[in-house]
């Protein structure tokens, strides 16, 4: 079990901390997404809207990483060749993570994980987009 905790910082956006350590922020851009920093302060990738009423996710040199997608109430996630990867289901203050084939991934309670979530920085920008 893990606790993620999120903190409004002074540029608009979040600071995310794991079990009390600083794992990244984001900053909101001009395209209606998010800029995400790892701990470091380097710029891990990016976010914007889509007309799929999701985002786009993008590495720090522009890679189309993945793209989610609104579904009802959940949020469908594709990786960067447009397959299927997953999807995210939130009630309340519970977000729920499934795989591909319908799994559980992980558990947000209200910042409590059950489960296991990647906040390293090659997976950062698609947990915190998704998840966190």
């Amino acid at each position: 079990m893990a606790f993620v905790n999120k903190l409004d910082n002074v540029f608009g956006g979040e600071d995310i901390f794991l079990d009390g350590i600083f794992k990244g922020s984001t900053q909101p851009n001009i395209l209606g997404g998010n800029n995400v920093f790892d701990a470091t302060g380097s710029m891990a990738g990016s976010t914007r809207e889509n007309i799929l009423g999701g985002e786009d996710m993008l590495s720090s040199s522009g890679e189309h990483l993945g793209h989610t997608q609104a579904f009802g109430d959940n949020i469908a996630i594709f990786d960067g060749t447009g397959s299927y990867d997953g999807f995210v289901s939130q009630f309340g203050d519970m977000t729920t993570a499934f795989d591909a084939s319908g799994g559980i991934e992980a558990i947000n309670m209200g910042g409590t994980i059950l489960g296991d979530i990647d906040l390293d920085p090659d997976a950062l920008v698609e947990t915190i987009t998704n998840f966190v």
